[in-house]
């Protein structure tokens, strides 16, 4: 090209230039043999200069501070991209400006090779920037780190309060354990209908205690994000026939008629979490007996056959002829702590965590609840949960260690139990049940009592000075083996996995305090005859 023609070549890109970018809202360069020749007015704003005029005499080095992020010289960087540039024809890439005040800010930077013969090299430089877009992404990033400290500390106070109410309620039963105990205890002896009359009344606001207690853990599980569901099968005849029996009772003695019934299609074993589902139903039909003074409550399980292979959709309906409540009543029915009517609440009592609670359990397990209530006209609440074909009821704990029963005439039972009154509680009921035994305070007198008698069953609490159950249990296996007594946890933990520990740790079963003389009974009728 004749050198005419170039500069006439040169000066028309010049005049591009201002008609191209004038008008663009980024900033841009044209620089000729690395000098700025021209730049559009959304440089100049940029930059911070008061015109174009007084920008262009400015050398490109003084826009960029001596160092980039990378700690690389900002001229020798900037020679390398420029070279890309010429290379490639376009090169993006992030790039720290300094503005003529000497802030620096960071900048998305398109280079684009506009001429190059060897001798004359022309670029258009187009600069976005980013002081907002990083300025929003640190203050996202910010929002997301302060969103996680506090994620963390609400975690925390939630552990803590579950951690809490675990430890209150260890104490609560084990004075209740002594409280409902002596009740057990005396309503063993001759007594006057006054007298029988008067331990019922305690064994019926213990027994509601402990109930509240077990709402009040489950709502703290369930909101801590701790709660695990098992799945093993189960015999639905088994479950709904048990749930029932709790209620014949009280249900025959308000002339109320308590019935229950499964359609053909339910199979006999499913599975899921027994515990959870008798929860929700014992909950359901509790409610119905309370709320039902004269009339009909049903317990029916009802199944249809999904596509998928041995998968059942079974409803769980508790229907009463009960006081019913009203469409607004019906509202509040699924918050904590609160009751439809408040005249109810007083005249029934409760928390009014139950529904709460079974809401909760029935989102863990993808399932539904449906309400239908008239005021003065009952209630009915239908439970929806899909559920597995089972085969077998493997739901009973099986321990491969209980081989031999004991006679009850030779056995001799070990009570571990650091709490005086828990001790007292536990003899005097072993005493009535006519067994013979000896008590220690803690794990190391328990190892020194096994190596002088040979016991048939130990009643081991968990919560001792010195060593603890779970510890006392494994030097018990590691130094008698298959020849150690049963072991019984005795405790006043009420969480499951408090149950799992002891049975992983090699204890044979679990008993949950408060401790009364048909769950001792249960466990001595198992392991001695």
């Amino acid at each position: 090209m004749m050198p005419n023609n170039k500069s006439l070549l040169i000066k028309k890109i010049y005049s591009n230039f201002n008609k191209a970018f004038e008008k663009c809202p980024d900033a841009v360069t044209l620089t000729h043999n690395g000098v700025i020749v021209d730049c559009n007015d959304a440089l100049v704003t940029m930059l911070g200069a008061s015109s174009k005029k007084d920008f262009l005499p400015i050398a490109p080095s003084k826009i960029s501070p001596l160092l980039q992020p990378d700690g690389t010289s900002s001229k020798t960087k900037a020679l390398k991209l420029v070279q890309r540039a010429f290379s490639q024809g376009v090169h993006n890439f992030r790039w720290v400006h300094k503005r003529l005040n000497n802030q620096n800010f960071p900048c998305d930077v398109n280079l684009i090779n506009i001429y190059d013969d060897g001798v004359d090299q022309i670029l258009y430089a187009i600069m976005k920037d980013l002081t907002k877009e990083e300025k929003s992404l640190a203050a996202k990033k910010q929002a997301e780190k302060e969103s996680h400290k506090s994620l963390t500390r609400e975690r925390q106070a939630i552990k803590n309060q579950s951690e809490f109410l675990a430890s209150m309620s260890h104490e609560i039963r084990t004075h209740m354990n002594g409280i409902l105990g002596i009740v057990d205890l005396l309503n063993e002896g001759d007594l006057n209908e006054n007298q029988v009359e008067l331990l019922d009344v305690m064994r019926t606001c213990g027994d509601g205690l402990i109930i509240i207690l077990n709402d009040i853990l489950d709502l703290s599980k369930l909101g801590s994000d701790q709660f695990e569901l098992e799945s093993f099968s189960f015999d639905m005849k088994k479950c709904i026939s048990d749930i029932a029996y709790l209620f014949f009772h009280q249900s025959s003695k308000k002339k109320t008629k308590l019935t229950t019934s499964i359609d053909q299609i339910t199979p006999q074993y499913l599975i899921g979490d027994l515990t959870r589902i008798r929860q929700i139903l014992i909950n359901l039909l509790s409610n119905a007996v309370k709320f039902t003074e004269k009339g009909n409550i049903s317990l029916r399980a009802i199944s249809k056959q999904l596509p998928k292979k041995n998968l059942y959709q079974v409803k769980f309906i508790v229907e009463d002829d009960g006081i019913g409540i009203s469409p607004e009543n019906q509202k509040k029915l699924f918050r904590a702590f609160s009751q439809g009517d408040k005249t109810i609440a007083r005249r029934f009592g409760g928390t009014g965590l139950g529904l709460v609670i079974i809401s909760k359990l029935l989102d863990l397990m993808d399932g539904k609840i449906e309400f239908e209530s008239a005021l003065g006209k009952g209630t009915k609440i239908t439970v929806t949960i899909n559920l597995k074909k089972g085969q077998s009821d493997d739901n009973a704990f099986v321990d491969e260690h209980a081989n031999t029963v004991h006679n009850k005439s030779d056995s001799r039972i070990l009570i571990v139990e650091d709490n005086i009154i828990n001790q007292k509680i536990l003899a005097l009921t072993l005493d009535k049940l006519g067994h013979a035994y000896d008590t220690v305070t803690n794990g190391n007198e328990a190892l020194q009592a096994l190596e002088k008698t040979q016991y048939s069953l130990i009643l081991m609490d968990l919560q001792m000075p010195e060593m603890d159950g779970l510890q006392t249990t494994g030097k018990i296996i590691e130094k008698f083996g298959d020849n150690r007594p049963y072991i019984i946890a005795v405790t006043a933990n009420a969480y499951r996995e408090d149950r799992d520990l002891c049975i992983n740790a090699g204890m044979n079963d679990y008993l949950s305090k408060p401790i009364n003389m048909n769950k001792l009974k249960r466990i001595l009728l198992t392991y001695i005859k």
